[in-house]
């Protein structure tokens, strides 16, 4: 984990709390290292999912992440 990234664990309870359905549109403005994201994509519904992100190491990194996940389910 990096300095100042959110705990999946976490991520997963703010997710939950949002009552997830098949129908939702995701917007995270301030994405970082985009635990928020990429947790609501591997284990929740939703439609589309819009991360936001002005530092391009962290957009590279969460790119990256997404990459693997995508992987990890094949």
């Amino acid at each position: 984990r990096n300095k100042g990234e959110l705990r999946s664990e976490i991520a997963h309870i703010m997710s939950v709390l949002s009552e997830p359905t098949p129908k939702d549109i995701v917007l995270d403005p301030f994405a970082g290292h985009g635990t928020l994201p990429l947790e609501r994509a591997q284990s929740f519904p939703f439609l589309k999912i819009i991360a936001i992100e002005k530092d391009e190491s962290l957009v590279s990194s969460l790119k990256q992440k997404r990459r693997q996940s995508r992987m990890l389910k094949k």
